[in-house]
């Protein structure tokens, strides 16, 4: 993913999707390794809403934003637990406070 964000995003925002078990700086640390960015226009947030909000936020006319990970999925792994969750939920609700 951080290939691909480093080729074709002015801006990338990493967040949580599915960590399960893994350290989630391990698992940022590794997409932000193949990110080259000025470390400005990377961000990092934890909770996957509010970096859902904060991409829409930034968002200007005749920006494209791109939420990547979870798809059609509806719910999201911490640890041993599934709790619901749902990026096309979560992109309205975002949409709705901007």
């Amino acid at each position: 993913m951080g290939e691909i964000a480093r080729r074709l995003a002015d801006v990338a925002i990493v967040t949580a999707e599915d960590p399960r078990t893994e350290s989630l700086d391990d698992i940022y640390n590794q997409i932000i390794s193949n990110i080259q960015y000025p470390i400005s226009n990377i961000y990092r947030e934890d909770d996957r809403q509010k970096a859902i909000n904060l991409a829409i936020g930034m968002a200007k006319p005749g920006d494209i934003v791109v939420v990547t990970g979870k798809g059609h999925e509806k719910s999201m792994c911490f640890g041993k637990i599934e709790y619901p969750w749902s990026d096309r939920e979560a992109i309205v609700m975002a949409i709705d406070k901007s």
